[in-house]
Order: structure tokens, then sequence, then C-alpha cells
């Protein structure tokens, strides 16, 4: 297809300024699909400039649509969003209802990465009802992966595991190219809220003696590793990604999920010095939510891994900066597992600042994460905290603790965390 539509552009006098926008658009999708990402950008950017010379609603929404396809880097969020709307209002006036369920799409995805949850779901509705109207089975099957997508975000995880099973006989029926992954992503983040990874290794450890250790799969072993306390394996993948400064995970789609199973390893592990090369990557992310696959899964506000990152490198004050804007972003998003995780993570780091209050604080984000991973299912969450709770007990009261200080309350629980001699 790539050598066919450039030998199309090598005659230009066969082609009007509608054709060659259109040929210009269709071999930016061809070389993106070939993996030539900076042409198909190239591309891309002068089928839009064509297109706006032609002046054709349908031409320019098209080429809008590849161009909303390239990989992006964060900070071109609202300008992206400024695309897709515009691709919307295109696609209308031109009656062409397939591009106005991918401007819908688009989107979504834009708003929910900004945070915008209200307006992200009212893009939803509108999508679901163009579907009805093209009955297409691929529409189906992209809105049944949606679904389960805003399932495991709720934390809804039965419904997420039925809608996943219920996706994927459609999408076989309908050989989508990238429905392995679309499941496999799905059930690795539903077995690992449910304490299940263990059983998944086995056949992602299969899967990669069978495909090659691809950098899309290692992070998610190394995950494991670090989940199942098998500390060895762990440092040994995720070394092999860090030699070159993590430069070898691709920058596409998956590169954000990738970061972040590496993120959470590089926690586990203590890597101070591997923290601070991934807090510089990811750090153009804070104040948005990090997708998978476009939008196979969210793992909640960017800035809950800059805490993690802040907090392996003991920059206590930036820890806490980004845990707050995850917490509240993640609220804001009704993100619950995420929100959860996050109140763990932020109590583990003031517990490790030892700040005055912050036993306290500590406590309190420590109830609400425990309550709603034990309301929602989410067993690898509770086992960790209810493992803390085992190894630090609290002190038996032997007096009335309203007769003390606040500083003597300070002294107390941190002998019964076990922080004071």
């Amino acid at each position: 297809m790539v050598d066919f539509l450039e030998e199309m552009l090598r005659s230009p006098g066969e082609l009007d300024e509608i054709l060659r926008a259109r040929v210009l658009g269709s071999l930016a999708r061809a070389l993106l699909f070939t993996g030539a990402l900076e042409q198909a950008a190239t591309y891309a950017q002068r089928a839009v400039e064509v297109a706006r010379r032609v002046g054709d609603p349908g031409v320019l929404a098209f080429n809008l649509g590849i161009l909303l396809h390239q990989p992006s880097r964060p900070e071109e969020s609202e300008k992206r969003l400024a695309y897709a709307t515009e691709m919307l209002q295109l696609a209308e006036q031109a009656n062409h209802e397939a591009w106005v369920c991918q401007a819908h799409q688009f989107r979504m995805i834009l708003l929910f990465e900004l945070g915008d949850v209200q307006t992200a779901e009212a893009a939803i509705a509108a999508r679901a009802q163009v579907t009805e109207k093209l009955s297409e089975p691929i529409y189906f099957y992209i809105g049944a992966v949606h679904r389960t997508t805003q399932a495991l975000f709720e934390g809804r995880f039965v419904e997420a595991e039925q809608l996943a099973l219920q996706a994927l006989p459609l999408g076989q029926r309908l050989q989508v190219e990238s429905l392995d992954g679309t499941f496999g992503v799905h059930m690795f983040t539903l077995r690992r809220e449910q304490g299940r990874l263990k059983e998944i290794e086995p056949a992602l450890r299969h899967f990669m003696k069978q495909h090659g250790a691809a950098a899309a799969w290692r992070p998610g072993l190394a995950l494991i590793y670090s989940e199942l306390g098998r500390a060895r394996e762990a440092r040994v993948e995720f070394e092999h990604l860090a030699q070159h400064d993590f430069a070898d995970l691709p920058r596409d789609s998956l590169w954000g999920g990738c970061t972040i199973y590496l993120v959470e390893v590089c926690a586990f592990l203590g890597a101070a010095a591997r923290a601070a090369t991934l807090y510089e990557l990811l750090l153009p992310y804070a104040g948005r939510a990090v997708f998978v696959g476009g939008r196979i899964v969210c793992y909640g506000a960017a800035s809950r891994y800059l805490g993690l990152l802040a907090t392996t490198m003991a920059r206590w004050q930036e820890a806490e900066s980004h845990f707050e804007d995850a917490l509240a972003m993640n609220t804001r998003m009704h993100a619950r597992p995420w929100l959860a995780h996050t109140q763990h993570d932020y109590a583990t780091m003031i517990l490790a600042r030892n700040h005055p209050g912050d036993p306290e604080k500590a406590a309190s984000l420590l109830h609400e994460a425990l309550t709603t991973a034990r309301e929602l299912g989410m067993h690898a969450l509770e086992d960790r905290m209810t493992a803390r709770e085992e190894q630090h007990p609290p002190l038996p009261t032997l007096f009335d603790i309203d007769d003390l200080s606040p500083r003597e309350v300070d002294v107390l629980r941190l002998i019964a965390a076990g922080k004071s001699n």
C-alpha cells in the first residue's frame, strides 16, 4: 500500500487537490501501520494542510482522524482535543456517521486523559447512539471493550470480567488484530487487583518464549515478580529494560502502561537512581490520566506514579504534592481503585517521612484505602495492608488517651509502628 500511494504522489499531474489530500492521509495511515512513525506524522500534517486548502469537510475530517491516530506527547492533549472537536463538526457536516463515531471516540479518550469525566461520559453516550445507527459489528466490539475498561476503572471487577469474556468471541469472529493484547491487558489488570497474578506468570513466560521477550511484555513480567515478592527476578527484568535509560520502550500507545509498571517495580526495589530517570520521563504527564493502548485500561492519575518515584528518592515535599494531586484527580474521576492505591502509597510515604502529625494522617488514609479494597474485592491491596497491620499491631491502651498531649500521642503511635526506640 505504501509503495502504491507513493507512486501516486510521484504523478502529481494525475491528481486533483481533493484526491491528493486523500492519498496523503492514506499514506500516513499506511506508514503508521508499518511502524514508520516519523514519516507517518509528517505526511499526516501535510494531509491536513492540503485538506484545509481544498475546503472539503469530508476530506478534512478524514485527514484529522489520521492525524489523531498518530502517537503524541502529553503537552499536545489540548490541541488534539480541539482537532477531535473540529473533526466531529466536519463529519456531521459531511453526514459521515463512521467518522462521527471516530470523532466521539477521540474526544472521549482525550477528555478522560485530561480528567474531564462529565464531558467524556457525554461523548460516550453520543458515540453509543451513532453505533446503534451504524449497526456494524466492529463498533459493537469497540463499545464492549470500552465498557470493560470503564468497569475496571470504577472497580466493578465482577462485571468487568463478564464484559471482557463477552467481547472476546465477538473480536474472534471479526478477527480483530489486537484482540489478544486487549484481552490480555484487561485480564492482567483484573487478576492483579484480585491478587491472582501468580496464575498469569506461566502463561506470560510461555508467550514471551514463543514471541520473543518484547519490550511490551517484559514490564508486566517484572511487575508480577515484584507483586510476588521475588526481588531478584524482578531486578533482572527491570535492569534489562533500564540499561539504556528506558529508551528501548517503544513510544507507542503502550508506553504509558509499560512505564507505570516499571515505576511500581522501581519503588518495590528501592532503585533511587533509576527512579530519577523515570521521574523525568513521566513528569510531563503530571495532571493527566494514564491510558494503555488508546483506551484499553486507565490506571488513574499519573501524579500517583510521580509520587511513588519521589518517595523512592526521599524527596518528601515533591511526593506530597504529587500524591495530593493524584487524590484530587482520582476522586474527581470516580476512579475508586486508583484512589485506594493512592491513599495507601501516600500513607506509606508519610510514615517513612515521619513528620509530626504524620501517623494520624497515615492512619486515616490507610483506613479509607482498606475500606475501599474490601468493598471492591481488591484482595492484593487488602492482603498488603493486613500484613502491615500484623507486623505493627496497635499499642494496648492502659490509660485514657485523652489525658495525653498531642506530642505524647505521636510518640506512642511511632512506638506502636516500630519507628521509635
